[in-house]
């Protein structure tokens, strides 16, 4: 089921990211060739456009790979105290060296 789930939320944010830049694109086409004498609405819509589209570039991106990551790591379980390689290394190396405990 959350595979299911993660296939359609990846199929959106690829819909979005490229609706986006379309309307960028469009945007741009447009402000080249009919230049407008002071503030133009079409340069501040392109500004908000950009934001969003760099957000879910920086932001969710990211994000989705690191809890695809994480997924991987964890197997299904709800916490990774049982999977998480550097507190096993950690552990493992308290266990061999007691004097040095802190």
């Amino acid at each position: 089921m959350f595979r299911r789930i993660h296939e359609v939320v990846e199929q959106i944010q690829s819909e979005i990211q490229q609706l986006l830049s379309e309307e960028i694109e469009t945007l741009n086409r447009a402000i080249e060739t009919q230049t407008v004498a002071g503030a133009d609405e079409r340069k501040k819509k392109r500004c908000r456009l950009k934001k969003y589209h760099q957000k879910i570039a920086e932001d969710f991106i990211p994000c989705k790979e690191k809890h695809t990551t994480y997924q991987a790591t964890s197997n299904g379980r709800n916490s990774f105290s049982k999977t998480d390689v550097e507190r096993i290394f950690m552990a493992n190396n308290l266990r061999k060296y007691p004097k040095q405990r802190a």
